[in-house]
């Protein structure tokens, strides 16, 4: 009995000790759950957060991966009608210095070959089985046409003494244009693509349906969350976030409004020239317009964010003038070209270096388009002996002609 006692006894002590030692693992326990509960709810609403982000985004893609099509649609319809209207203005204006060459010849030829311009060769001329010349139809519309397109000319140079300033062909063209039927289908065909792009994002929800909502969450991530924001490269793909955006606000840019001008005048452009800048502002360029209190937040000079703006310039705003300077630019004209000058010239020197592709293609697209006007240009090399001939027969406004075309 004394032996089974002392057993007991034993038993007893390591279970009092083993109590004690479970009641501070349990009072350590407790404070562990309460230290993971708190850590719970401090993270309850970065998981809402987290959820609601992901809803969103997966939302978002949905309706720009949608909204794409429609909006290529237009850009092809406008770069379509765009090149057409320009096709027919340059044709016009190649006939126009065709006949300007021709008249400066003329002289020349008449001197040199009367027989040939009298349809003559020998006293034997293309005649038919009742000896009508087969020419004579043909050189009579020919004759026609260049009458008329001389006429025009006149008229074009009596309108500039008469008002004595400066000539500018392409705003007379575009006002003779007007009275048109064509130039009245191409506005309206224009205005009715735009209307039709307007409403591109009409039946989509707020929160992602402008590029100033998106550019709010976008950023409000990057506040809130900056690494996961920087760990899942949200950076990289903000292009592709925002260029449907940019592409649809650019429809109703065209390079003579400018680039730098042109482009701060565009919704997209306001809305993300501060991207990702907290309080009033950046210290590093100086373009904060905020009235909050907080004072700025600093961003570091190697962000990637600071990129966004050229590299959409460079992905959205680049193609767009590309195709322009190759269906749309007319090298002959002294505007047009004006227009491709400064444009090209502003992007190289604020937005995109020439050593990017883009840049390069588009330079060389550049050359090509001077090098295929300059191939086609005739110089008029019988002038001279229209002089030897007699300078009454050279027209004295043809200094001013060729001025008035070229403009």
């Amino acid at each position: 009995l004394r032996s089974s006692l002392r057993r007991q006894e034993e038993q007893l002590g390591k279970n009092r000790r083993e109590l004690v030692t479970n009641g501070e693992a349990s009072k350590l326990t407790v404070a562990d759950v309460e230290v993971l509960n708190s850590k719970l709810r401090a993270l309850e609403p970065k998981y809402q957060f987290f959820q609601e982000l992901w809803l969103y985004v997966d939302s978002m893609t949905d309706c720009l991966d949608s909204k794409m099509d429609l909006i290529e649609e237009c850009e092809v319809q406008l770069l379509e009608l765009e090149k057409s209207e320009a096709e027919a203005a340059a044709a016009h204006r190649w006939v126009m210095l065709d006949d300007l060459a021709d008249s400066l010849v003329a002289p020349g030829t008449k001197a040199q070959t009367p027989n040939a311009l009298s349809g003559n060769d020998n006293g034997r001329g293309d005649l038919d089985e009742f000896g009508r010349d087969r020419s004579h139809t043909t050189k009579t519309m020919l004759t026609a046409g260049a009458a008329k397109r001389a006429e025009e000319r006149r008229a074009m140079i009596g309108g500039l003494k008469a008002t004595d300033c400066e000539f500018d062909s392409d705003e007379e063209g575009r006002q003779a244009d007007k009275a048109t039927d064509e130039h009245e289908r191409v506005r309206k065909e224009r205005a009715e693509i735009l209307q039709a792009a307007s409403v591109i994002f009409a039946d989509a929800s707020e929160e992602f349906s402008t590029v100033a909502a998106v550019a709010a969450r976008m950023a409000e991530w990057k506040c809130k969350q900056p690494r996961s924001y920087h760990d899942t490269y949200v950076s990289i793909n903000l292009f592709k976030i925002f260029a449907p955006f940019a592409r649809l606000d650019m429809l109703s840019w065209h390079p003579s409004d400018g680039c730098i001008d042109g482009l701060a005048q565009q919704s997209w452009f306001a809305a993300l020239e501060n991207y990702g800048m907290d309080g009033n502002g950046t210290p590093e360029n100086g373009r904060g317009s905020g009235s909050r209190s907080e004072p700025a937040t600093e961003i570091a000079a190697d962000d990637p964010d600071l990129d966004l703006i050229p590299g959409l310039v460079e992905k959205v705003v680049l193609p767009r003038l590309l195709a322009w300077l190759r269906n749309g630019w007319d090298p002959m004209s002294r505007r047009s070209t004006d227009v491709a000058f400064q444009c090209v010239s502003e992007l190289v020197e604020v937005y995109v270096t020439v050593e990017k592709p883009a840049m390069t293609a588009l330079l060389a697209t550049v050359l090509n388009r001077l090098q295929s006007s300059g191939d086609r240009i005739r110089i008029p090399l019988g002038t001279a002996a229209g002089a030897s001939c007699g300078t009454d027969h050279v027209d004295e406004n043809s200094e001013v002609s060729r001025g008035a075309i070229l403009n």
